[in-house]
């Protein structure tokens, strides 16, 4: 038998009789098609296989960079000590004892006659006579009884200024 209770407006176990009842959602499960999931499944395998060669792709390249580094280093390597070489070859080739060797034995040069200055005692000068101390002792190389073809050009004229110099005094 069913009685009634009677609630009170604002307690707990109130339930107005006219508030409806919650509606149960039924699900219906939708089936996935096996093409589709094949599908799938093959385009994830795709990706991944993509990416490997993608992966190897890059790492190839990377190897392939790093021996064109290598052997441009070891180039510039040969390159670097070759210069050195010629460096040092030049520096033998400019040497000034060379350079002299060259220019005696190939070219036909002599070698310049070093200066040698000569100091006149004026007082000797003045006692014997201009033209016996003048012939006897202006020669550039010290030497007595020189003849005019073995003086230098530059001799001859130093020869002519200084018996001009002691011709006057």
């Amino acid at each position: 038998m069913a009685v009634a209770r009677k609630l009170a407006v604002g307690s707990e176990d109130y339930y107005p009789s006219y508030a409806p009842k919650q509606k149960r959602k039924i699900r219906i499960k939708k089936s996935v098609s096996p093409v589709a999931g094949v599908v799938v499944g093959t385009f994830l395998i795709v990706c991944i296989f993509c990416t490997g060669l993608s992966y190897l792709y890059l790492k190839a390249s990377i190897a392939k960079i790093n021996l064109q580094i290598r052997q441009v280093e070891e180039s510039n390597t040969a390159i670097i000590a070759e210069n050195e070489k010629l460096k040092v070859k030049v520096a033998g080739l400019k040497s000034l004892d060379r350079v002299e060797t060259v220019a005696i034995s190939e070219l036909g040069m002599v070698k310049n006659p070093q200066i040698e200055y000569l100091a006149y005692d004026m007082k000797m000068v003045e006692t014997e006579g201009i033209r016996g101390v003048a012939a006897e002792n202006i020669s550039m190389d010290g030497k007595k009884g020189q003849t005019e073809t073995q003086i230098s050009a530059g001799d001859g004229i130093f020869k002519r200024i200084a018996e001009a110099l002691f011709a006057r005094g």
